[in-house]
């Protein structure tokens, strides 16, 4: 077993691991990768059996990976720039493990955020995803047509009702305090052909993939004619605002939004439609 760990505080980091010897092995027969949170240390933990090759750095997560620069492994890795990803390859620059880690540090600012979580965890309840929060702080996820509610205290954790925050649902956070709340989301990245179901009506939404950019050419959510979408900018200071686009057939959604990485959004359909998209990273 190889284990890779790399540390960093803000922006997105994707870790890709493969064998340099892949010849007769099946999609199953690769290795899966793990990754853990070690929040003491502010680092994650990467690890995966039978990987060799060149950790190579790739520039973001956006309309595929573009090669920068490769370098031999080390054992720690310091993390430059706000967004970055990591493979280790074969000798022809081959990926070949079954899957894509990484993990996302989302900045909370004083005040409401709209959020996703941008990753895929076995464990996707409220209390496994925010182990803590700042004293005061709420999660609110529209369920049914109404919200549910839950606040954190150091003393009791998060009370409420159980909550799971998985892929692709925005919900709010509420941060009371001034300083601004590092929230960091660890797990798998989706590839591959990746379906989100829009349901007619208002719904709360979030991206299938931890990119950043355009909402019709990056993202590319479908829309009908009169479809609309909000984003919910927090500005600091517990102050925010809304932006509104709207789709309008052959041009798309205007004005043209950006959608952050784990930012969430609401969306107002006229009739249900599927988000489809295909991610590779080469």
């Amino acid at each position: 077993m190889k284990t890779f760990i790399i540390g960093g505080k803000f922006g997105i980091f994707i870790v890709l691991l493969t064998l340099t010897a892949v010849a007769g092995q099946t999609a199953e027969s690769r290795p899966r990768l793990n990754i853990q949170h070690d929040r003491d240390n502010r680092r994650v933990i990467v690890t995966g059996y039978g990987a060799e090759g060149q950790l190579r750095r790739f520039d973001r997560l956006a309309g595929g990976l573009r090669q920068a620069v490769t370098r031999e492994t080390t054992a720690s890795l310091e993390i430059t720039g706000a967004e970055a990803a990591y493979a280790l390859v074969d000798s022809s620059g081959n990926l070949v493990s079954q899957n894509m880690v990484g993990y996302v540090n989302l900045q909370l600012p004083w005040g409401m955020s709209l959020i996703a979580n941008p990753l895929v965890q076995s464990n996707v309840t409220l209390r496994s995803l925010f182990p803590t929060a700042p004293d005061g702080a709420q999660v609110m996820k529209r369920v049914g047509g109404d919200y549910v509610t839950c606040v954190y205290t150091p003393s009791a954790g998060w009370t409420g009702p159980e909550i799971e925050l998985p892929l692709g649902v925005g919900f709010f956070f509420i941060n009371p305090a001034r300083e601004t709340f590092v929230q960091t989301f660890v797990g798998e990245v989706r590839t591959g052909s990746l379906t989100n179901h829009l349901p007619a009506g208002v719904s709360l939404e979030g991206s299938f993939l931890p990119q950043a950019g355009s909402i019709n050419t990056i993202h590319n959510i479908p829309g009908q004619p009169g479809d609309i979408i909000f984003i919910f900018l927090n500005e600091g200071e517990a102050r925010g605002r809304y932006q509104r686009s709207t789709y309008s057939g052959g041009d798309g959604w205007a004005p043209d939004l950006n959608l952050g990485v784990g930012q969430g959004f609401w969306i107002q359909k006229q009739q249900a439609q599927d988000w489809v998209r295909f991610f590779s990273p080469f």
